[in-house]
């Protein structure tokens, strides 16, 4: 006889213990997909995060991600739509990674893949009943979790990613380095650049006015327009798995880098520095003092993520360790995503810019 399972949802406190007890049944899988960290970017985006467990307490599927009103779309209103519109949600994997993970007590590969194919087709029930329309994922490389849903979606190679292997001495990763970089980092050195370690109050301000003037002359997208408020909350409700490390010349604060950390993996989340300071190679400087520090706490891998070309070109010198981010894109009611594209269309939205949902801005 088959083994039954049940599926449990779970709405969105940071504190919520039922949650986190299913974050570490899964040997805490890294700081994207723990629940106080996907709140953070519910409140900053406006929306809902949600834990979708599929299972029970031997073998289960954790699957967090975020659910957007379509009533927040600038050309939605409650005259001008259907009722299923102006209801309906679509879903959204945390930033950077995401997506669903499967955790088994049983080495049984076709335990999983069974436990797989009902998870997914018991959350398209719910997604139909819920109006959900439309579904982004975006895996996660570091957990290769891509690989265990290719059976059951349509998984796609979105890019390369690097990250550096912690488990090696300090003189094994820089010899790794590329050689434009080791000189990069002595050039930095000859400057007398100097790194620091510290989250107050303080050093989130000077950092936060950094960052937003580099967004704004980099002409940003609104999904990097953080404010001081994020990073202040980010610092305060995310403890010790949040690092702020700041650059100075000549005891001037010229940039700075955040670093997110959980479950022995460090990733390098959001930098800036001074334009007028590039020439010191300071970017190049900080990601090797936030390494060697990372190291030093015990973690087993550092995550540079990739980017467009010239961003993932300077990446690519600290380590030739590459990872593969995948991301899945889901229609759960093609009749409504049709009328909403439609609608964005005509309000001016760009539907054939490859994002997606084609009804969304590029954001």
């Amino acid at each position: 006889m088959q083994k039954e399972w049940s599926k449990d949802i779970i709405r969105s406190l940071p504190e919520n213990k039922e949650w986190i007890s299913y974050y570490r049944a899964i040997g805490n899988p890294g700081i994207y997909h723990r629940p106080d960290y996907i709140k953070l970017l519910g409140d900053h985006y406006g929306a809902e995060p949600e834990l979708f467990v599929y299972g029970d307490k031997n073998s289960f599927v954790y699957y967090p991600y975020l659910k957007r009103r379509l009533s927040r779309l600038s050309f939605v209103s409650r005259e001008s739509v259907s009722s299923k519109i102006w209801q309906g949600t679509d879903i959204i994997s945390s930033w950077y990674y995401g997506g669903p993970i499967v955790w088994s007590k049983y080495n049984s590969p076709e335990l999983k893949k069974r436990l797989i194919k009902e998870f997914r087709q018991t959350f398209e029930d719910y997604c139909t009943r819920e109006n959900i329309i439309s579904e982004f994922i975006r895996y996660d490389p570091l957990l290769e979790n891509s690989k265990q849903f290719e059976e059951v979606l349509d998984v796609q190679l979105d890019r390369e990613t690097v990250y550096v292997d912690l488990s090696q001495s300090e003189q094994e990763i820089w010899e790794r380095f590329e050689g434009r970089n080791r000189t990069s980092i002595r050039k930095a050195r000859e400057q007398e650049l100097e790194v620091e370690n510290t989250s107050c109050k303080e050093a989130v301000e000077r950092f936060t006015e950094i960052y937003i003037q580099q967004m704004k002359e980099k002409n940003a997208s609104d999904h990097y327009l953080f404010d001081e408020s994020f990073f202040l909350k980010m610092s305060k409700r995310l403890g010790d798995s949040f690092q702020l490390f700041l650059i100075k010349y000549s005891e001037k604060i010229i940039g700075g880098g955040i670093v997110l950390r959980d479950g022995g993996k460090s990733h390098d989340y959001l930098r800036a520095t001074m334009p007028d300071y590039w020439n010191y190679q300071p970017n190049n400087y900080l990601l090797y003092k936030e390494i060697l520090w990372t190291r030093k706490q015990g973690d087993r891998v550092f995550d540079l993520q990739g980017g467009r070309p010239g961003v993932f070109e300077f990446k690519k010198a600290f380590s030739p360790s590459r990872g593969q981010f995948f991301i899945s894109t889901i229609c759960h009611n093609s009749s409504i995503y049709l009328e909403l594209v439609k609608l964005a269309r005509e309000a001016g939205v760009d539907v054939n810019d490859g994002y997606f949902p084609d009804y969304r801005h590029r954001n």
